[in-house]
């Protein structure tokens, strides 16, 4: 059995194309706060033949009834009753939804959450905490790190405002904006002459020690041996620490495959060695993402468009090694 509001609702549904006006629901509030026609348009300085051909149209539209008309003004029927408040529900939206971009103008304030793996962090992270700090006074940022899969789900739930991954294809219910991409090396210890590129077949064959299964970057080289037909040989350790990874790296525990920019400064120091990926060729792209649809407050989309210009700054001024403008790099591709 279907409840009296579900029959509502379903009695509800426009019989004739979608046709409604924001007006005719400003003038349907209107009407009913006032319970009469006469009264609502002295209150909205429209007229009153005007007001009543438009709750004509309205209830023409909806194929109900809202109000039952009386020499002494209007009362709603039950009809009237149930899209009264889904009306003031649609105005209190659209009321926000243009302050908000109203305010995007003037000077933000508040706490954004931003998510990203130490993989990006080492990058980005430090960059935009400056940033935000110069270019927002009264914004505070929090910046936690995670494993890429980790922060999407976050970022569902709502514990995240924003979230900078490796894009890997899984981002059902949000958005994506794509920022950055690099290409993946093959990292090792020592410094002895090596040539600078080496078959991505070739590079499986050694002991690896890679990010977890749950970091975007993993799904990436996974999705690349699928496709190409071959297998990770020998596994070492799986493990969700850049730091970590680095670490066994240079003890000689085996090589790991990475961004440039993850390893830069130990690749200058001469203590690791990097060398491109071919056949494929593999890169990995950073996106930054958020929930889809979500109304971002002003606070929120100011840091977004911050982390979007930020990122091209750190690719054009050569500070996120190796990286390209995502788009681009597209461009580049086509």
């Amino acid at each position: 059995m279907k409840s009296s509001a579900q029959v509502l609702m379903h009695d509800l549904a426009p019989r004739r194309g979608a046709s409604l006006e924001i007006r005719h629901i400003r003038y349907f509030v209107a009407i009913y706060d006032a319970g009469s026609v006469t009264k609502a348009s002295a209150r909205l300085f429209v007229a009153q033949s005007a007001l009543s051909q438009q709750l004509a149209q309205l209830e023409d539209e909806l194929g109900v009834r809202l109000f039952t008309r009386s020499p002494l003004g209007v009362s709603p029927t039950a009809f009237g009753q149930v899209f009264y408040g889904h009306s003031l529900e649609i105005l209190r939206r659209l009321s926000e939804a243009v302050e908000s971009v109203r305010q995007l103008g003037r000077n933000p304030t508040g706490t954004v959450t931003v998510g990203m793996p130490e993989t990006i962090s080492i990058v980005l992270g430090l960059p935009l905490v400056q940033s935000v700090k110069q270019r927002f006074r009264d914004v505070r940022l929090r910046l936690t790190e995670d494993l890429s899969a980790n922060l999407k789900e976050r970022l569902r739930e709502g514990k995240l405002d924003l979230a900078i991954v490796f894009e890997s294809g899984m981002s059902d219910g949000l958005f994506v904006e794509q920022l950055v991409d690099e290409p993946l090396f093959f990292i090792s210890r020592g410094s002895r002459p090596t040539p600078d590129a080496v078959a991505f077949s070739h590079a499986l064959t050694s002991p690896l020690v890679l990010p977890d299964l749950r970091d975007g970057l993993r799904s990436t080289i996974e999705n690349a041996a699928h496709t190409a037909g071959v297998g990770i040989e020998h596994l070492v350790a799986e493990v969700s620490s850049l730091t970590v990874i680095k670490m066994a790296v240079l003890q000689g525990l085996g090589a790991t495959i990475l961004p440039i920019s993850c390893v830069a400064d130990e690749v200058q120091q001469g203590v690791l060695r990097a060398q491109q990926i071919t056949n494929p060729a593999l890169r990995s792209t950073v996106a930054l993402v958020t929930r889809k649809n979500a109304l971002l407050d002003r606070t929120t989309a100011s840091v977004f468009s911050l982390t979007v210009s930020l990122t091209k700054q750190l690719c054009q001024d050569k500070r996120w090694l190796g990286s390209a403008i995502a788009q681009e790099c597209k461009a580049i591709n086509v």
